[in-house]
Formats: C-alpha cells, structure tokens, sequence
C-alpha cells in the first residue's frame, strides 16, 4: 500500500518478520493523518516504522508515533530517526524512540 501527499510518502511493505512502514519527506499537522491510516491497517506482529528518509517531523507526528507505541508496545521498532528528532523525543519523554532510533544506527567513527 502507498500513501502521499504532497510532501509525504508511505510505503508499507509486508515481510516475513511482520510490516516495514517507509516514511518519506515531511510528518506534520497535514500529513500526519498519512501516517496514522498506514499505521491503523497493520495487525502489530513486528512493526518497523522507518524514519530515515523523514525531513521533518513535528507534533502531530510524534503523537502519531506515541499513539503507534501504546497501541504495538514492544511489537514496534522505529528506525532512521535523526538526532534531531531523537533528542526532542528525549525531551518530551519518549524514551523508547530515543533508545530505539539510537540502537538501529550504526556507530559513528
């Protein structure tokens, strides 16, 4: 399934370990509800949501992102965030996409 708009793609791409949820572009007020749809059709047995190719991401983003975690739990995996986006996750307590992002990237040498 594909989603867009304007400034913002999803792909979700059925696996054999579950779903992989590609963002591509921007995750704010007018694209979040993108994201949340994708989100609302997978069963939640291993959900990677990758951010790696995300430009920007704002509140309504991230509450799409704390509403995918309540609802998946430890089933969830977000990836590719970037610095950016993990230290405001940090700020704002959501430790688990910190932690997450940060595991997924490869070391910086």
């Amino acid at each position: 399934m594909d989603l867009g708009a304007e400034f913002c793609w999803i792909d979700v791409i059925a696996t054999a370990d579950g779903v992989t949820v590609h963002v591509r572009g921007e995750i704010d007020l007018a694209t979040a509800p993108l994201l949340d749809a994708a989100l609302d059709g997978v069963d939640g047995h291993g959900v990677e949501i990758d951010l790696s190719a995300t430009t920007f991401c704002d509140g309504a983003g991230l509450r799409v992102l704390e509403l995918a975690h309540q609802r998946f739990g430890p089933g969830l995996r977000v990836t590719g965030a970037s610095p950016l986006l993990r230290r405001l996750a940090s700020m704002l307590d959501m430790e688990w996409l910190a932690v997450d992002a940060i595991e997924a990237d490869p070391p910086v040498r």
